[in-house]
């Protein structure tokens, strides 16, 4: 009896390890790849932004085009990649503003025209005597040459700002630009306002010019 006990025992041991290696894993196959997150672009300035800006008499500058906007201009802090800044330094930084300039005339100066050459009077019948030789030709006035160009007088240096601009500079949380060696400087460095070739900006708009940072 314990013997056919023991069989039946072991015969549903036997099924129940069949069973368990038969059954398939409930774990999911595989897990679905995440697509990494695209890089946001930079949020276009806010209403508020835009206002503050206007009421300080800033420019919105596009660093793709190298174009400034004034607060009048319908694209005033709505083109991609740009940022505002003073219309000073937006100048100092190389933008120009959108529209363009007007150009330089390069009309040449009208040449003056020869004198107009009288009319002749009615042929007269020629006396029986007269010479065969032809009158010399009148001469035309030489037409006078252009007065020569004189070359443009070169333009000025710009004065280092004075003790009131430094200081209304540093008021206002604005940086130093260096046109020259492409780096700017804060209030805190010695070289804010002295460096030649340069101008006073916000740090986001030097930045964005292409500006870093001076390590002193």
């Amino acid at each position: 009896m314990k013997s056919l006990q023991l069989l039946a025992l072991s015969s549903l041991l036997c099924t129940g390890l069949v069973l368990a290696q038969t059954t398939p894993a409930t774990t999911t196959k595989s897990a679905a790849k995440t697509a990494a997150p695209k890089t946001t672009a930079a949020s276009a300035p806010s209403a508020a932004d835009i206002a503050n800006a206007k009421a300080k008499g800033m420019v919105w500058a596009n660093n793709s085009s190298k174009v400034y906007h004034p607060s009048s201009d319908k694209e005033y802090g709505t083109t991609k990649n740009g940022a505002f800044m003073t219309e000073a330094a937006a100048t100092a930084a190389g933008f120009k503003m959108a529209g363009g300039s007007a150009s330089k005339s390069t009309a040449k100066p009208a040449t003056a025209a020869a004198p107009a050459m009288a009319p002749k009077p009615a042929s007269m019948p020629a006396p029986a005597a007269a010479s065969t030789t032809p009158a010399p030709a009148a001469k035309t006035a030489a037409t006078p040459a252009p007065a020569a160009k004189t070359a443009a007088p070169k333009a000025a240096a710009a004065p280092p700002p004075d003790s009131a601009a430094i200081a209304a500079a540093k008021a206002s949380g604005q940086v130093w630009v260096n046109k020259n060696t492409k780096v700017y400087h804060k209030s805190a460095d010695k070289e804010f306002g002295t460096t030649k070739n340069g101008a006073f900006m916000t740090e986001a708009a030097a930045t964005a010019a292409g500006y870093k940072l001076a390590k002193n």
